[in-house]
């Protein structure tokens, strides 16, 4: 049999899979399924990912690379990993390219539920890499089966200090589509902390120009977008958004204040907007205010906070008179604004 065969997971059709992030959480860099759950831990080099912790039939990924003993066997590990399940049914295996891993694909029951599992066992250097993914069989097939799981895996390692310091200095405040969703059993926000002022900024300086003739700076050009949540004790919200543009002596911006009522239950916002407006001045012209011909709908986000005080949110894009591009499933960190 073919390895694209039995990495597939003997899947009966050709499936895209599905869309994948790079996660930097916990000490540790790894490619996953965009919005599971992730419980990252750097010293056991384990990374257990969860499409849904609230649904018992949702799929489940576990890859680690821990120290191997001298005895340690891809088969013996590979048959370790398939022992969530009972009654399992081998129905593809194969060494994995360029090592001397095993790749298995096997059906067994998990919970009285059927499934289809994908397990990867690979021994080099004193180091085990080992994989698992179990899933409802259709849905397996649908999420890559055993290929994703190996992709996800050779991904895996100690995050650098670059990739570190890059997550924490851009990519948490970024608005991003590929991310973990918060885990349910995380701490509760209460309404005391979350009475601030919250920022979320990609505001950027860009670079200066030269006079051609005298060559002094004379412009800096940029532009980017923030955002400010402002939550009172009243129960009131305020969004103000910005989005800047300067370039070659044009100066351009839009200004949307969004204000409403808010409720939180600890885990989730729920903001329900009462008027919309937006101001728009290109190049240092006249402003031109644009109020929303609709209120925009009621907006659900998950919310936790991170060990350094940064607020994260889940959920909807866009806010005030929207711009674009909007999504109904983003993840993005603020900071206190000072």
């Amino acid at each position: 049999m073919r390895i694209a065969l039995v990495l597939c997971g003997l899947c009966a059709i050709a499936s895209a899979g599905p869309v994948m992030g790079t996660v930097v959480s916990g000490g540790i860099t790894v490619t996953l399924p965009a919005h599971w759950v992730v419980r990252a831990d750097a010293t056991a080099g384990q990374v257990v990912a969860r499409e849904d912790p609230k649904r018992k039939d949702a799929a489940v990924m576990t890859v680690a690379i821990t120290q191997a003993t001298e005895a340690a066997r891809p088969d013996a590990l590979v048959q370790a990993l398939l022992a969530l399940a009972k009654d399992v049914k081998i129905i593809g295996r194969e060494v994995v390219p360029n090592t001397n891993g095993l790749a298995v694909a096997a059906e067994g029951t998990i919970d009285g539920m059927h499934a289809k599992l994908g397990a990867i066992a690979i021994v080099a250097g004193g180091k085990a890499a080992v994989g698992l993914l179990a899933a409802k069989p259709d849905e397996f097939d649908q999420l890559g089966g055993v290929p994703m799981l190996l992709a996800s895996l050779q991904s895996l390692h100690v995050a650098t200090q670059f990739e570190t310091g890059n997550e924490d200095q851009f990519g948490r405040a970024e608005k991003r589509y590929d991310q973990p969703d918060l885990d349910p059993d995380r701490a509760a926000v209460s309404r005391e902390q979350l009475r601030h002022a919250w920022i979320h900024s990609e505001l950027q300086l860009g670079v200066s120009r030269r006079d051609p003739n005298s060559s002094n700076l004379v412009q800096t050009d940029g532009g980017g977008d923030s955002e400010t949540y402002t939550f009172g004790s009243d129960g009131a919200y305020r969004l103000q958004t910005l989005k800047r543009l300067a370039f070659h002596g044009c100066n351009s911006a839009q200004i949307g204040v969004e204000t409403g009522a808010y409720s939180n239950d600890g885990k989730t916002l729920v903001l329900a907007p009462k008027s919309s407006t937006q101001t728009t001045t290109m190049c240092g012209g006249k402003s031109q205010v644009e109020h929303a011909k609709l209120v925009p709908a009621q907006r659900h986000y998950q919310i936790g906070m991170a060990s350094d005080g940064r607020l994260i949110f889940v959920g909807p894009s866009c806010a005030t008179v929207s711009i674009p591009p909007c999504s109904d499933h983003a993840r993005w960190e603020m900071t206190v604004t000072k």
